[in-house]
């Protein structure tokens, strides 16, 4: 492998791990029905936050 390939591999690595990550977040509120009682987006967004150890005021 050549070093220049190392940055783009480390890249898409995250790139797909992020991706993966809020698709697992999006779905825990979807199958709760929590969508029924606000926007999956921000709700996805929180999960998302709390995950990597952020904070979401109520």
């Amino acid at each position: 492998m050549r070093w220049g390939d190392v940055p783009l591999s480390a890249v898409a690595a995250v790139s797909w791990t992020f991706i993966g990550m809020a698709a697992v977040a999006a779905l825990g509120p979807r199958l709760l029905d929590a969508d029924s009682v606000g926007s999956l987006g921000p709700m996805t967004a929180a999960v998302v936050v709390l995950t990597v150890g952020g904070r979401v005021p109520p």
